[in-house]
């Protein structure tokens, strides 16, 4: 079984078109998202309004895409919008897929 990574982003609603632009111009497969909520350091995420939403984005590919896609959403995203990435080494069944 190859090494896959999985890279999770909790982040602001209103970026999911351009990460999933950077994904696909970085030649990730795809993606998911997930609307989530919480609070963290910028105070509560309720999701009670539209802009007010976070998401969970979440991307399987090989160590070299996830982190290509790690530094470029730190150095565009992190400064002015609420996120945050987490890195995972997964083992997924359909590996053919990434």
């Amino acid at each position: 079984m190859k090494k896959t990574f999985l890279l999770k982003i909790i982040c602001e609603a209103a970026l999911e078109d351009s990460l999933a632009e950077e994904v696909e111009k970085a030649g990730g497969s795809g993606y998911t998202s997930h609307n989530v909520r919480g609070r963290g350091s910028r105070g509560q995420r309720s999701a009670a309004m539209e802009e007010d939403r976070n998401i969970l984005f979440q991307v399987i590919g090989s160590r070299d895409l996830i982190d290509r896609l790690a530094k470029s959403f730190e150095t565009k995203y992190f400064k002015n919008y609420a996120m945050i990435l987490y890195i995972h080494e997964v083992e997924v069944l359909r590996s053919d897929k990434f």
